[in-house]
Parts: structure tokens; C-alpha cells; sequence
């Protein structure tokens, strides 16, 4: 990502007191907050997956998601869910905030690839031909 969005992020962060920027010193984090899955681990699988972690975020009168992703697809397909629910009637979150770290346009991604041609940027493009 380009220097300027990290510049940006940590301002942001700054100006919401998660962290301490000094010059010369960088920046030092001065809160954390703690994420639980609500899916229990067993031996077969210790995975967090983001449904869950949405879904409880969602069920919230007020809805704040931060989140870093390589791209929109995945937090999308776990937002419209929510978005039936509301719907439905199941929830009815009263305010709804999404704020998103992204890669700048054009940058290469680690995934996905072809195994075979680490060099094909086809399944990147999302113009596979």
C-alpha cells in the first residue's frame, strides 16, 4: 500500500487515541481491543472464520467494523448476509459503519495465482479470458 494511506491510517488512529505518534520515536499503541470468535475450537479445527465475527458485530445496536482485507469480495459476501437479515427482520442494527484498508489499484496481490505461472496476473484482473 502507498506510504500516504499508511500516513493516513495512523492519523485516523491517532485522532481515536489507539495510538502515539512521536517524531523520531514512531508510534506507540495506547488501547487494544480484543476479538473473540464466537465458534468454540475443537482438535479437528482451530480456524476463526468471519462469519461468526461478523454476524456478532452485526447483532450490535451500533455496527463499527475496521478491517484490512487484499480485497472487498470476501467482507462483501459476509456483509450481504447481514444485509438479509436486516431484511428479515432478524436485526436491526441503528447505525452501520464499514471502514476499509485496501491495496492501492494495480498492485499485485499475493493471491490468488496460477501455481503453474506465478508470472499469469489473469486471476487478479477479474477479466479471466
Amino acid at each position: 500500500m502507498s506510504r500516504d494511506t499508511v500516513q493516513r491510517v495512523l492519523v485516523v488512529l491517532a485522532d481515536e487515541g489507539w495510538i502515539e505518534s512521536r517524531q523520531g520515536r514512531g508510534s506507540v499503541v495506547l488501547r487494544t481491543q480484543t476479538v473473540r470468535s464466537s465458534v468454540r475450537e475443537n482438535a479437528a479445527a482451530r480456524r476463526v472464520t468471519l462469519g461468526p465475527l461478523i454476524a456478532a458485530a452485526f447483532a450490535a445496536p451500533h455496527v463499527t467494523l475496521d478491517v484490512f482485507t487484499l480485497t472487498s469480495e470476501v467482507l462483501y459476501t459476509h456483509v450481504r448476509v447481514q444485509e438479509e437479515r436486516i431484511r428479515a427482520r432478524e436485526i436491526r442494527p441503528a447505525t452501520i459503519t464499514i471502514r476499509m484498508l485496501t491495496p492501492p489499484d494495480g498492485q499485485r496481490l499475493p493471491l490468488p495465482y496460477v501455481p503453474d505461472d506465478p508470472d499469469d496476473y489473469r486471476p487478479q484482473s477479474h477479466n479471466l479470458q
